[in-house]
């Protein structure tokens, strides 16, 4: 699968799971699309969508990237999903997404 968009040479794909991702306005990451991940883009800026893995844990999630007043946590998308204020480092930025059919 190639990504549309500039990227390192190791970005990769993943496929979306859950439905914390999905917005009922705007963009969303429907349970099933593709997402480009370029794991040399470690430093988001705040609203960004991240890959990231929760410390202490092999747990990875997908989520909005937020930084506030110096807290930083993680956001989906999706109301009826809780924030993620774990700790947890980032494993990549998105560049984007690719829905199959």
């Amino acid at each position: 699968m190639d990504c549309p968009v500039s990227h390192s040479a190791g970005t990769f794909a993943l496929r979306v799971r859950g439905d914390s991702m999905t917005a009922a306005h705007g963009r969303s990451y429907p349970e099933g699309c593709f997402i480009f991940v370029d794991p040399e883009r470690r430093s988001p800026q705040n609203g960004d969508r991240v890959v990231a893995c929760l410390n202490g844990t092999d747990e990875t999630t997908f989520k909005v990237y937020k930084d506030e007043d110096g807290r930083k946590w993680l956001q989906p998308l999706n109301p009826s999903h809780e924030p993620i204020r774990d700790n947890f480092y980032i494993l990549g930025t998105v560049l984007g997404k690719w829905e199959d059919g």
